[in-house]
């Protein structure tokens, strides 16, 4: 598995700008792919493809542990599943406007025309709807908080700046960095640790920026 995610993290490269070279399609499998490649090889971004009424593709993109994921299933997913009344011939919008007054149970959605909006948003807790046929981000409101309290480590008394400490729960942890850090390039890649403890690991790093060496040296010290 090591040896993997080094061979991996050696090939990875940082986009050079923080603008995204992709367009949004009518093509769900192209809205997919551009997604993909900008933050798909993050294991704590979630992909939930699905279909409308048996018929329209559909898929969410959303990161876990930003996100209050009972209300992505019951308010989204299963509406949008059960929905047995599709017409092909409905344009964009008049999907889209049938779509969140009739059909979704949810608050707070926009809709985005270009991925620099979308991924942001992604990144800050949001989760992404891509329909077939539709050239649109469709975006929901799905932001929760951590339910345990996140104190201010006593070994490490700073003065000025955020107080947030890391807890013995990983998922907090890798939330609390992409909370503070919102880059496309940061990427999460999880593992275990031990033949028989199989304690999870997270790999944290920004695409591009890391020492490979220094990399590799970390992970084989916390074999030991």
């Amino acid at each position: 598995m090591y040896r993997r995610l080094l061979k991996k993290l050696s090939e990875d490269k940082q986009r050079e700008s923080d603008e995204y070279n992709y367009q949004v399609s009518k093509n769900i499998d192209t809205m997919i792919e551009s997604i993909n490649n900008i933050v798909g090889e993050s294991d704590d971004v979630i992909q939930r493809e699905f279909k409308i009424d048996a018929q329209l593709k559909a898929s969410l993109f959303f990161v876990d542990g930003l996100v209050f994921d009972a209300a992505i299933e019951e308010h989204i997913i299963k509406p949008l599943i059960y929905f047995t009344e599709i017409n092909k011939e409905y344009s964009t919008s008049a999907l889209l406007d049938y779509l969140f007054t009739d059909v979704v149970t949810f608050i707070e959605i926009s809709v985005k025309e270009t991925f620099d909006e979308a991924i942001l948003s992604l990144l800050s807790g949001e989760t992404i709807l891509v329909i077939d046929g539709v050239d649109k981000l469709i975006l929901f409101e799905t932001r929760q908080f951590t339910q345990r309290g996140i104190e201010e480590p006593e070994s490490e008394v700073i003065v000025r700046g955020p107080r947030d400490g890391f807890n013995e729960v990983l998922h907090t942890n890798v939330m609390l960095i992409r909370r503070r850090l919102r880059d496309p390039n940061l990427t999460v890649q999880f593992g275990q640790l031990g033949r028989r403890s199989k304690t999870d690991f997270a790999i944290v790093y920004i695409k591009g920026l890391r020492i490979k060496n220094s990399l590799r040296k970390c992970v084989i010290d916390s074999l030991v």
